[in-house]
């Protein structure tokens, strides 16, 4: 007996000339300095291209997301992620930057050299999806002012009536001095 997980089926949305403006879009990220994450980033938005034209490149697919322990296998509590998936990673958590330090939040991922090796994400490194704000709302009448914070982002995921699941997006403000950071529960 053997056990796996993946994902068996995917349905892109949006049109041929979509994916293929998306792309093109992707490459002007160049004058921003970004060609080490580009190298990554477009031969996937290819890979996108060709499934809409039919090209199906299942070990490509296959290969989209793993979530694992540090001896390669499956485990009830993995330690990262891999797969391709983890190149629209450009940045991870700065796993050594103190909790208020918000300038040193996010460090580069290192990617490995072959193109066909993925990164190995710890999950605790996983960026949320979620940006904040920080807002200081003062009622003109009284003059009292609330620290908060607007948050918005992808807070989770929902599935369709075929079975496919997709991104659900979100947003929340939060008042800034809650004990705890309300987003924590999302690692």
């Amino acid at each position: 007996m053997s056990c796996g997980c993946g994902i068996s089926k995917i349905k892109l949305l949006g049109t041929l000339e979509d994916w293929e403006c998306l792309r093109k879009n992707t490459e002007k990220l160049k004058k921003f300095g970004l060609d080490w994450w580009l190298d990554r980033i477009l031969p996937i938005l290819d890979q996108f291209i060709n499934l809409h034209k039919g090209n199906i490149d299942h070990a490509f697919w296959k290969d989209i997301y793993r979530y694992q322990n540090k001896k390669g296998i499956y485990d009830p509590t993995p330690e990262y992620a891999t797969g391709w998936i983890t190149n629209f990673f450009s940045y991870k958590v700065n796993e050594n930057a103190d909790v208020e330090d918000q300038d040193n939040k996010f460090v580069r991922n290192q990617f490995p050299k072959q193109l066909t090796k993925h990164s190995q994400l710890p999950k605790d490194q996983i960026p949320t999806g979620i940006s904040q704000a920080p807002v200081k709302l003062i009622n003109q009448r009284t003059q009292v002012t609330m620290d908060l914070k607007f948050n918005a982002g992808f807070f989770g995921v929902a599935k369709d009536e075929e079975g496919f699941i997709y991104a659900q997006q979100g947003w929340a403000i939060i008042r800034n001095n809650q004990r705890r950071n309300f987003f924590d529960d999302f690692y």
